[in-house]
């Protein structure tokens, strides 16, 4: 039971609370006041994370960008092709090339604003496609009397690596430009 003296102070509380009303109390205010402030801090946390993953997301492109001119600047090596070049080298450096240009070219499949690089690309399969054309009438199983043709390969294939070194280099300074104007 209750005594006296608790009711006397539960009476006391409820005439408190209900003598002013609670937006006198400056209680009331201050967790008003630390409430916007937990706001604001929420969203500057929010935008400042944003910003944060945007530039993580520049920095990763322009990191897989520095990777490709690498790769682009090996595939221009590849492409200085020498007058006693056979058949198993100029089909090692295809695949090879072709290869890394798949690879580039998935990369910037779904990139709409690298039509410059997209394009490039696309003269590089066409020429890519050329050279695959004269690998399959120069095989030297199925031909055999082709392989007895001295630098046949060089004269057959070194005007199409010379234009895929070229395309390269056009890729190459795209590739750097993208990275300097980011």
């Amino acid at each position: 039971m209750l005594s006296p003296k608790d009711i006397e102070a539960i009476k006391n509380a409820f005439e408190g609370i209900t003598k002013d009303p609670f937006y006198y109390n400056i209680d009331f205010y201050i967790s008003i006041l630390i409430g916007l402030l937990g706001l604001w801090f929420s969203i500057r946390s929010f935008k400042e994370a944003r910003k944060a993953k945007e530039a993580a997301n520049n920095a990763s492109r322009s990191v897989k960008r520095q990777s490709f001119i690498i790769e682009i600047l090996e595939l221009s090596r590849k492409c200085n092709i020498q007058n006693d070049i056979d058949y198993a080298e100029v089909s090692k450096r295809y695949t090879d090339i072709s290869s890394k240009i798949s690879f580039i070219s998935a990369y910037y499949n779904d990139d709409n604003s690298n039509t410059d690089v997209k394009l490039i690309i696309r003269e590089i399969q066409g020429t890519l496609e050329k050279i695959r054309s004269i690998l399959n009438d120069s095989n030297p199983i199925m031909l055999p009397q082709q392989a007895n043709i001295p630098n046949q390969m060089y004269f057959s294939i070194e005007p199409h690596f010379s234009i895929i070194a070229g395309h390269l280099g056009s890729l190459n300074g795209l590739l750097e430009s993208s990275i300097s104007h980011h």
